[in-house]
């Protein structure tokens, strides 16, 4: 059995992540959102997930969670308008949730799966994979930015497994 936590859990890559693995009989699927509640699109999949309310912007002490293998870390607040709008809001939702979950993780044999974002190398015509270089242009990137480097540092230090999603234009049908 592999145990899953996925943050984020409203959202629509999330949604498919959670219909890709409900299809498998050993995975058990924990999800985690803002919302105190299971969304509507969700329902479909509640034989084989576990709606549980964890605030990431306390410290995680859920016992519920140590049963966790892998974590995809999809949270975060997406308005590149809100985030300059509040910077501290949007460094604690997008950074330091983030760093709260990488230290949950720690030393615990957790593979964490991390959805970064392609806007982070900045506005630029040149999109390849292997071009390491950030140059976020907006707070909202900067965080992204910033957790992305402690989960690598987290890697280089052995306390985690883990990877970096770079996604671009991520679109998908409405999930009312």
């Amino acid at each position: 059995m592999t145990n899953y936590l996925i943050t984020g859990s409203s959202g629509l890559i999330a949604n498919e992540i959670i219909k890709l693995l409900s299809s498998d009989d050993n995975a058990k699927i924990f999800c985690q959102s803002r919302s105190s509640s299971m969304p509507k699109h969700l329902i479909k999949f509640k034989d084989k997930i576990e709606w549980i309310n964890v605030d990431l912007s306390t410290p995680i002490t859920s016992e519920l969670l140590n049963e966790i293998d892998v974590v995809f870390h999809l949270s975060a607040q997406t308005s590149v308008y809100k985030a300059r709008e509040d910077t501290i809001k949007d460094l604690n939702s997008n950074f330091l949730d983030g760093v709260r979950l990488l230290e949950f993780c720690k030393n615990k044999d957790i593979a964490f799966i991390f959805a970064g974002s392609a806007t982070q190398k900045g506005f630029t015509k040149d999109i390849t994979i292997n071009n390491t270089t950030s140059n976020p242009e907006t707070f909202y990137d900067l965080h992204k930015t910033l957790l992305e480097m402690y989960l690598i540092q987290f890697i280089k230090e052995k306390w985690i497994k883990g990877c970096i999603l770079k996604l671009a234009n991520v679109y998908g049908a409405r999930l009312d």
